[in-house]
C-alpha cells in the first residue's frame, strides 16, 4: 500500500487518539492562566490587571474582608467548576491499551521537509522558551550576586524554600501515586466513567483556589 502523506495521517491516526486529550489539556491551561498570580504580575499587577485569584488576596491580606474573600472565592470556584464539566463532556473514550507497547511507524516523518519542519518548530519554540531564562542570567551575573547570595536573609529564604518545596513534593507523591495505579487499573477494565470521574477529582485543586484554602485553614486554625 501507498505510504500515508502528512495530512492524510494526521487524519486517519493522530487526529483520532489526541481528540480525547485536547479538551482536557485546553481546560487545564484555561484554569492555570485564570488562576496564576504571575501572569498578572507580568502585566504590571495592579487592580488593572487583577484576575479572581489577585482580587481574593488583595480582599484578605490588605483589607481583611473575609466576607468579600468568600463570594469571590465561591465565583472563582463556580466558573472553574463550569469550565471543568464542559471540558470533561466534551472528551471521548479512549483506552490506552490500543497503543500501549506498539509501535507506530510513520514514514511521513522521514521526509526531508518533514524533518526540517520539525527541526524550525523545535528551535523556535526552544528560543521562545531560554531566551526570557538566558536574558535574566546574564544580567544577574554581576558582583553583587555573590553578596546576595552570601547574606543570611537568602540562605534562611533558600533552606525555607526547600525544605517546604521537598515536603510538599514527597506528600504529593505518596498521594499521587496510588491514585494513578488506581486510574491505570480503570481504564484498563474499560470503567472510563469512574476513572472520568476519578480525573475530575484531580482537577479540584485547579478549581479551588490556593488562597481559599489558606483562608480556611487560617479560620480553623
Amino acid at each position: 500500500h501507498r505510504a500515508l502523506g502528512p495530512a492524510q495521517f494526521f487524519r486517519q491516526h493522530d487526529r483520532p487518539q489526541s481528540r480525547s486529550d485536547i479538551p482536557g489539556i485546553a481546560g487545564l491551561i484555561v484554569m492555570l492562566c485564570s488562576t496564576s498570580v504571575a501572569i498578572v504580575l507580568a502585566l504590571g499587577g495592579g487592580p488593572k490587571w487583577s484576575t479572581l485569584e489577585v482580587a481574593i488576596y488583595q480582599a484578605i491580606r490588605f483589607d481583611f474582608d473575609i466576607a468579600a474573600g468568600v463570594i469571590l472565592a465561591f465565583m472563582q470556584i463556580s466558573i472553574c467548576l463550569l469550565l471543568v464539566l464542559g471540558f470533561a463532556g466534551m472528551r471521548r473514550e479512549f483506552s490506552f491499551q490500543t497503543t500501549q507497547f506498539r509501535a507506530v511507524p510513520r514514514p511521513a516523518s522521514e521526509h526531508p521537509v518533514a524533518r526540517l519542519i520539525d527541526i524550525i518548530v523545535i528551535l523556535l519554540t526552544g528560543f521562545f522558551l531560554l531566551s526570557p531564562l538566558l536574558a535574566v542570567l546574564l544580567k544577574s551575573l554581576t558582583p553583587t550576586l555573590l553578596k546576595v547570595v552570601q547574606e543570611p536573609a537568602f540562605i534562611s529564604a533558600l533552606y525555607s524554600s526547600l525544605l517546604i518545596s521537598l515536603s510538599a513534593a514527597l506528600l504529593a507523591l505518596l498521594i499521587s501515586l496510588p491514585v494513578a495505579f488506581l486510574y491505570k487499573n480503570l481504564q484498563q477494565a474499560r470503567a472510563y466513567r469512574w476513572s472520568t470521574l476519578l480525573e475530575l477529582g484531580n482537577t479540584l485543586i485547579l478549581v479551588v483556589p490556593p488562597l481559599t484554602l489558606g483562608m480556611g485553614l487560617f479560620l480553623v486554625l
